[in-house]
């Protein structure tokens, strides 16, 4: 990977089209329909509350804004820089690992409970070295305390 760096810091600086990645054209549509619809429901009545549909979730005006799109619109390119290219051999393995690895949720609530409980039963005034000794029996017994 070290010896692919280079080539690949290279082809980061290339210019890229971000309105090409798969999938943009239909978020952009979207978007549109998203903004027509507000602004007819605005002229509508300013006072009434939106539909149902238009109140749900965030929205965001713009791709950037929104952490689902530009994660994918990142991912985008990483494939669009890594795959099809025969120079290197290692960062595209590299960039799927890191793009999909995802901890799961219900261990990592587990884990952070833990602190929890140990300054419930110690208190907060209680020694660091105490709550870490004691989260790391708790985290190696694998039970949680049991």
């Amino acid at each position: 990977m070290k010896a692919e760096l280079p080539e690949v810091t290279r082809h980061t600086k290339k210019p890229f089209d971000w309105a090409k990645v798969k999938g943009a054209a239909g978020y952009g549509v979207a978007l549109a329909r998203r903004k027509r619809t507000e602004a007819a429901a605005a002229a509508l009545s300013a006072a009434a509350a939106p539909p149902a549909a238009m109140t749900r979730g965030k929205k965001f005006d713009k791709w950037e804004e929104g952490p689902m799109e530009l994660a994918r619109r990142i991912w985008g390119w990483w494939r669009a820089r890594l795959c099809g290219v025969d120079l290197f051999k290692y960062w595209p393995m590299a960039s799927r690992l890191v793009a999909l690895m995802q901890t799961p949720s219900a261990r990592m609530e587990r884990a952070f409970s833990q602190p929890k409980l140990i300054f419930e039963t110690i208190g907060y005034m209680g020694l660091e070295k105490t709550a870490e000794c004691r989260l790391f029996v708790r985290m190696n017994k694998g039970q949680y305390g049991q």
